[in-house]
């Protein structure tokens, strides 16, 4: 026998559409609205439910406490339950699937202070993420992310209390909770679908996730990003979001702005969640159902560690959340400890920079690039240059005397002991390793820039520092000083003033990028570094003229080789362009293939040609191969 429960407004679709798919079978049609006659059946029968979501759940409450064996139909208006339990959209199916009577299996039901649950229970003051629900097509989804990420400017953090039975309790700071019995519940849920998260499966548990991002960058970020979550088989769960997985749990310190059941705005004091495992059967396929692991993960599990607390926790309630990240009290602390250390002169630090000094000096007359990295290596003056990126951005009077004091002594160190060596070695002549560095360009300040943003972003990071070594080679500060000395001890002003250049070049961009960093990371807000960035622009922009005026040199003999080479003028096949600068006019070295001898006159033809296809006056260097 089936007792079959729906609306009396479905009576008529009832009577056409499900009763003649029994045939013959006894059917006790019951209308929800009279609830003393369902709430009679005995234990253990057979419930069929033609119901839209409010009054399903109702039914629910009194199937799990019976034991009743349940089918469930979809119907017009049940919105949230066909998601929740897997429901087949199509009505024949699900009353085939169901008469068959082949599956019976348990299902979990999710409760929020006794009231059933069929997707979430979401808190904040914003709608964190829509549900999977209403989100059939990829692009509902894109326009949904990006509604959240607008909503975001005016987020606050509010105070979230969290409590597990008697033994975890956790008082933090978030834009907006979630609780959920399944990843599909939610899009954002739904993003951690591959991770190691254990809430694929219904497993008996609830599932809270407690977002309390630092800064509208660090979530906007993750929003995007669950964009193309499923193209990502392990998304990682950014420190950010904390994860619970328990039986119950009780939340408090909800706020002015309540909570968010299946859609439906309410308002309470606290939230008690649970979810109770096996507590309905069906009597059809549910992807959703109870895990059945021989041996199942019943711990519970507690991944908050990244969560905000204490002074942290209360400065973020306190304001709007930022653009930025801010950083917290005891980064600060660290940070400004290595970097005043950083900043002081001491005998070691000079020691280390005139070895450095002298190692680079005899690396570059002996052209040897292992010895040059060497050096490189050995430097300590990235240090006091980090520490003054960010005493311009506090504006730290006594760090930025004492940066800039260490900076200029290890300069002058340097520069001392590279001329000394060079009047010590009878020999005046311009390596490869120094000419590269006696004509600086835009590319040397690119290089500047990166070594900036890596430098101070690896003293913020301790787990990262050990890549200063590396900082340290990419921007390469010992060499140019090294050479720079050369050029003192040579009294050649242009040796000198072309590594000079490349040094300032270096220390403009790592001061400048490393303050821009810091501020990215938090540990100044714009108002307070504005002045120091200003200055430190207005220096790199004044740099970067003659950068730019060297650059265009180098685009220039660029063109011309690229035209010249291969090139056919008069039977005479042109090879191995090279391109420098003269003092009077653009040098060009070219060597030429011919089937016989060049004369003089063909020579000079050649060059007017050359001359008319660049269109600037040249002194050409020519060598000739014969071809036979």
């Amino acid at each position: 026998m089936w007792n079959l429960i729906y609306c009396k407004e479905d009576e008529e679709v009832v009577k056409k559409e499900i009763l003649p798919v029994f045939e013959g079978q006894k059917v006790e049609l019951l209308e929800v609205e009279s609830k003393d006659e369902w709430t009679s059946i005995r234990k253990e029968e057979s419930v069929i439910c033609y119901l839209p979501d409010s009054a399903l759940k109702e039914v629910l409450l009194s199937a799990g406490n019976k034991e009743w064996k349940l089918g469930i139909l979809p119907h017009p208006k049940m919105q949230y339950a066909l998601e929740a339990l897997s429901i087949k959209p199509s009505l024949e199916a699900t009353l085939d699937e169901i008469l068959e009577n082949k599956i019976q299996q348990k299902c979990d039901l999710f409760y929020c202070n006794e009231e059933l649950i069929f997707k979430s229970v979401r808190m904040g003051n914003f709608a964190l993420i829509d549900s999977v629900e209403g989100h059939k097509s990829p692009w509902s989804q894109v326009v949904s992310i990006f509604k959240t990420i607008w909503n975001l400017r005016n987020a606050r953090h509010q105070q979230v209390k969290v409590t597990v039975g008697e033994d975890f309790n956790l008082n933090t700071s978030a834009l907006g909770v979630i609780a959920v019995d399944h990843a599909k519940r939610s899009i954002m849920t739904s993003s951690f679908s591959g991770s190691s998260l254990r809430f694929q499966n219904k497993d008996g548990k609830l599932h809270l996730l407690i977002v309390s991002p630092e800064s509208l960058l660090e979530m906007w970020r993750f929003l995007i990003m669950s964009l193309f979550s499923f193209a990502l088989k392990k998304p990682g769960r950014p420190k950010f979001i904390g994860y619970i997985r328990c039986d119950e749990i009780e939340i408090r310190e909800i706020g002015k702005n309540g909570f968010v059941i299946d859609g439906q705005k309410q308002q309470a004091e606290e939230l008690k969640l649970s979810v109770h495992q096996g507590a309905i059967q069906l009597l059809q396929k549910s992807s959703v159902e109870t895990t059945k692991e021989e041996s199942p993960d019943t711990s519970n599990q507690f991944k908050v560690e990244g969560l905000p607390q204490g002074e942290k926790r209360d400065a973020l309630i306190r304001k709007p959340i930022t653009l930025l990240p801010r950083a917290s009290t005891e980064d600060f602390k660290d940070l400004f400890t290595v970097l005043r250390n950083n900043s002081k002169l001491t005998t070691p630090y000079l020691v280390m920079m005139t070895i450095a000094s002298i190692i680079a000096t005899f690396g570059l007359y002996h052209n040897s690039t292992p010895v040059i990295i060497g050096a490189m290596i050995l430097t300590p003056l990235m240090s006091p240059i980090v520490a003054f990126s960010m005493a311009i951005i506090r504006f730290d009077v006594s760090m930025i005397t004492s940066s800039m004091r260490t900076i200029l002594m290890g300069t002058g160190v340097s520069i001392l002991f590279a001329a000394l060596v060079s009047l010590m070695i009878p020999m005046r002549i311009i390596t490869p390793e120094i000419d590269v560095r006696l004509t600086p360009n835009l590319l040397d300040l690119g290089i500047a820039v990166a070594s900036g943003v890596a430098g101070a972003y690896a003293h913020a990071k301790e787990e990262i520092a050990k890549t200063l070594a590396g900082v340290a080679i990419a921007v390469a500060l010992i060499p140019p000083l090294a050479v720079a000395g050369i050029g003192i001890g040579w009294m050649d002003w242009t040796v000198f003033s072309g590594a000079l250049l490349l040094y300032l070049t270096n220390l403009a961009g790592i001061v400048l990028f490393g303050g821009v960093t810091f501020i990215l990371l938090g540990f100044a807000p714009f108002k307070q570094a504005k002045k120091g960035l200003i200055a430190s622009l207005i220096v790199t922009s004044i740099l970067a003229i003659p950068l730019a005026f060297s650059f265009n040199h180098i685009m220039n003999e660029a063109a011309i080789t690229r035209s010249l080479e291969g090139l056919i003028i008069s039977e005479l096949t042109i090879r191995d362009v090279k391109v420098r600068r003269g003092e009077e006019k653009t040098i060009v070295s070219l060597r030429l293939l011919a089937e016989e001898s060049i004369s003089d006159e063909q020579i000079r033809e050649l060059k007017k040609k050359i001359e008319e296809r660049i269109n600037q006056p040249i002194k050409l260097e020519v060598s000739t191969n014969l071809e036979f």
